[in-house]
């Protein structure tokens, strides 16, 4: 593979991160608030109604961003799915698509299942 390339997807992977870093963050703040926390309260100064926000942001930012990491990987997703997944980041990329998989699959709960009950708010 070509180096130029190789520095290009590692910078675009880079920048793509960061969004889901802070959607993490913020998920992780939010968990505050879906157990019963006032969304008055503040967590770094800032209240629930806020940190809701932003969160839906990254999320819409996100969601693109993963599925068009997936559509650039998907020989590596016909591999996943064929049990012929092979190299060294094989243990890290099957756990990576779990926890990503459990995320998709909360989020799709809050915003479905459990939207009459508060939780998804």
């Amino acid at each position: 593979m070509n180096n130029s390339r190789t520095k290009t997807r590692f910078y675009i992977y880079a920048v793509a991160l960061i969004p889901v870093i802070m959607l993490l963050v913020t998920g992780v703040i939010m968990l505050q608030y879906h157990a019963g926390e006032a969304p008055e309260s503040t967590v770094m100064g800032l209240d629930g109604y806020f940190w809701f926000s932003f969160h839906k942001l990254m999320a819409v930012i996100t969601v693109p961003l993963v599925l068009l990491h997936l559509f650039v990987k998907t020989d590596w997703e016909k591999r996943f799915f064929t049990f012929k997944v092979k190299g060294a980041f094989k243990a890290s990329n099957i756990f990576l698509f779990i926890v990503f998989a459990i995320c998709v699959l909360t989020a799709l709960l809050a915003g479905t299942v459990f939207s009459d009950t508060g939780i998804g708010h």
